[in-house]
């Protein structure tokens, strides 16, 4: 009796397997691929969302960096930091739009303040 049930399952072994466990097997290897794909997906997603912060952290930092250059150049007193302050806001412009207005800024600046002194002249 051992040895009928000994070659029983060697013979369940052996046997070509029937469509439900092929299926089963397909299944299984379809879904780790699904998975896999899936994963992806959410990773690059996550890059997507990383760089895009990133972006706005930037975009805020030279917002700040804009608000305090435009109060520079709201000062009468100081020529040098105005002047300072009008090169480094062209630097950071980046769009055709920034540099026109820029100019703007520029022309206003030269035209409001009265043209620089010459110094006292020793007549000769």
């Amino acid at each position: 009796m051992t040895e009928a049930n000994g070659s029983n399952g060697a013979t369940e072994a052996n046997a070509p397997r029937d469509f439900w466990s092929k299926l089963d097997i397909f299944g299984k290897l379809v879904s780790s691929i699904v998975l896999v794909v899936i994963a992806m997906f959410v990773s690059d997603a996550a890059d997507k969302v990383k760089q895009g912060s990133e972006q706005v952290a930037i975009a805020l930092k030279r917002g700040q960096l804009v608000q305090s250059l435009v109060s520079d150049l709201a000062t009468k007193q100081d020529r040098v930091r105005q002047d300072l302050a009008l090169i480094a806001l062209d630097r950071t412009a980046s769009a055709k739009e920034d540099n026109d207005l820029i100019d703007d800024i520029a022309e206003e600046i030269l035209l409001s303040e009265p043209p620089p002194s010459r110094g006292k002249h020793v007549g000769l």
